[in-house]
């Protein structure tokens, strides 16, 4: 069966509008960052079929067939979309990862800072405004789980986001292999993966290895494509440094050493771009 999909022309109305576009602009992703640039740029402005969607509609036939009229003659199926409004709620939802449910218990997420401890409570809205609230989600869950705010879980969350970013996966669709080990505090980063990404030792998609020195790095299959994430050298010795001194002044047992452990976690979140302290390679 060969499937034709058509681009969007019902009433010769235009897919991305000037409500469109700002739907899409308010959407804090890299693909949706990426598409508000180029509808703002001045070659689809002197463009109006840049306006137009073509190739999207592949994406939202795959997710959305409903809003498609489909014809069938012998072995060529075409399809027509017709659902404007539902298309376009489709392509936000996509772009915003909604097309799988997040949550198993709870409806939604609470975002009012006033919901979290006091020393939190200014930076939630900041996290959230940059670096999406899957991110502050999966954070929060993380630390829930990890039951410390920690920084190396902090990194695990912000290392499998940006995995699942890298294949434009929702979770549970990976396996994964951490270098991490099982030694706190590097093994924190574990934790931080497993709420992120959905790979976790009960689904049989997470490994951690224990028969090397362990390093920030985690490797990431799907489909057949493998890659791996490492923390940049300078940020790990910057983190186990300061770790290692403030162990050294005031001992695991001192009630100073964690709260220092959890404002220096809070300052990173707020400050490491997943998009920044990655290296990404390619593993064949």
């Amino acid at each position: 069966m060969v499937k034709i999909i058509r681009k969007y022309t019902l009433n010769n109305s235009l897919f991305f509008d000037d409500n469109m576009i700002q739907s899409i602009r308010q959407i804090n992703t890299p693909y949706a960052k990426k598409i508000h640039e180029s509808l703002n740029s001045d070659f689809s402005k002197d463009n109006s079929s840049s306006y137009e969607a073509t190739d999207e509609m592949v994406a939202l036939f795959l997710h959305y067939p409903e809003f498609f009229l489909n014809k069938t003659i012998g072995f060529v199926s075409d399809c027509t979309p017709v659902d404007l409004i539902g298309l376009n709620e489709g392509m936000l939802k996509i772009l915003r990862g909604e097309t799988i449910p997040k949550n198993q218990v709870i409806k939604e997420f609470p975002l009012d800072p006033h919901f979290y401890f006091d020393d939190i409570e200014q930076s939630v809205n900041m996290i959230i405004t940059k670096y999406g609230i899957d991110e502050w989600t999966s954070g929060v869950l993380a630390n829930e789980l990890h039951r410390h705010l920690g920084v190396f879980a902090i990194i695990g969350v912000k290392m499998g986001i940006r995995a699942r970013e890298y294949f434009n996966t929702g979770v549970d669709e990976f396996k994964v292999v951490s270098s991490a080990g099982s030694i706190p505090p590097l093994s924190c980063m574990n934790d931080g993966i497993q709420v992120s990404t959905g790979a976790t030792p009960g689904h049989g998609l997470l490994t951690v290895r224990n028969d090397s020195l362990p390093i920030p790095a985690v490797e990431f299959t799907y489909m057949n494509r493998k890659i791996r994430l490492t923390l940049k050298p300078e940020i790990t010795e910057k983190i186990t440094s300061e770790l290692k001194e403030i162990n050294f002044i005031y001992g695991l047992d001192s009630n100073i050493y964690w709260e220092l452990v959890r404002k220096n976690s809070i300052k990173y979140w707020l400050d490491y771009d997943r998009h920044e302290i990655f290296i990404i390679e390619e593993i064949n």
